[in-house]
């Protein structure tokens, strides 16, 4: 569909269109959307959303040849010139603007730098902002309106963050472990527990200590929950103690929308088997605390915050200055 007057445009020169499939912006293997260079593939399934941009240039739906409006079918040569059916049938297929250029798709190429004004793909879940295409990607990689999946097993709920959060102590409340930011706490770990869920007792954040027994030694670290814009937000300490030796790690979590427990960690406590018990308890100390948002990410965190008003869902186990032995139906 097109929008603008008779001449297909308005005062400022600009065309504004919907397109019925916005996956054609994207690539056919990655998904992730095309930015110039950008080479032909074989069609791709489509989805049935509408997306609308706003062109600077509207010439590039034109014809190469004679400049009228592209229609389908549109025809393209080796080297991505783009022609109407007319023009291609009236030169038997003879492109007239060809010049050795490695077989790449300039009519798309246009297309893409053409568009100043694009929006999000949370915008269904209230995210209002557009930006140029080629920041698509880095806006929704820290988009706060994302959705964010409940990352205890076989659950499959899925929501904002804070809608995610007041899932999480609700529902999962009884095999979650609560702290608070900047206070030390103690966790025993069991030899055969993969995950363990922390929740912070305010703002309801969802934290994850993940621990991988390997052959002579334990690896641990922690993950949080949440939007990309939480990046850098949070630092946690783990340290563990055997006689006179002490181990520890001062890390930032990874954020995820869709965590899972098999993605490969970049850091990681790792501590001799000899730390643990007869029992194969392991006894750690842990402490959690919050950042300021990073300033790059303040824009998008405008109208949104981390829940400051924590939503009563009955009795929660506590981990503050304690020792919290963590539930086990939700570790494995």
């Amino acid at each position: 569909e097109v929008f603008g007057d008779k001449d297909n445009g308005n005062a400022n020169g600009e065309l504004q269109v919907v397109l019925a499939d916005p996956t054609v912006l994207d690539c056919s293997i990655c998904h992730e959307p095309l930015c110039t260079p950008v080479f032909q593939q074989h069609n791709t399934n489509n989805e049935n959303e509408a997306l609308q941009v706003v062109l600077d240039d509207p010439n590039i739906l034109d014809c190469m040849i004679c400049s009228n409006l592209l229609f389908p079918p549109v025809f393209q040569c080796e080297r991505g010139h783009l022609v109407c059916f007319r023009c291609c049938s009236e030169f038997k297929g003879v492109c007239l603007c060809c010049e050795p250029n490695n077989n790449r798709c300039r009519g798309f190429e246009k297309f893409i730098e053409s568009i100043s004004s694009i929006s999000c793909k949370n915008a269904r879940f209230g995210c209002k902002k557009t930006v140029p295409y080629n920041n698509k990607s880095k806006h929704e990689q820290s988009c706060p309106y994302a959705i964010c999946s409940c990352p205890y097993p076989s659950c499959s709920f899925g929501g904002s963050f804070q809608s995610l959060y007041f899932h999480f102590d609700i529902k999962h409340t009884a095999s979650t472990g609560r702290f608070t930011y900047g206070t030390t706490f103690s966790i025993c770990i069991e030899i055969d527990q993969m995950t363990i869920f922390l929740q912070e007792q305010n703002e309801n954040v969802i934290f994850i200590l993940n621990h991988e027994v390997q052959e002579h030694e334990r690896a641990l670290n922690i993950d949080c929950v949440g939007v990309g814009c939480f990046k850098s937000g949070f630092v946690y300490q783990l340290t563990a103690k055997s006689m006179e030796t002490c181990l520890s790690l001062r890390s930032v979590p990874e954020i995820y929308t869709e965590w899972s427990k098999d993605t490969p960690r970049k850091c990681n406590l790792t501590v001799p088997s000899g730390f643990a018990d007869y029992d194969g308890l392991l006894s750690l100390s842990v402490c959690i605390k919050k950042k300021v948002i990073p300033s790059e990410f303040e824009e998008e965190m405008k109208e949104v915050s981390i829940g400051s008003d924590r939503h009563c869902a009955g009795p929660s186990s506590s981990v503050e200055k304690g020792i919290y032995h963590a539930g086990r139906a939700a570790q494995r």
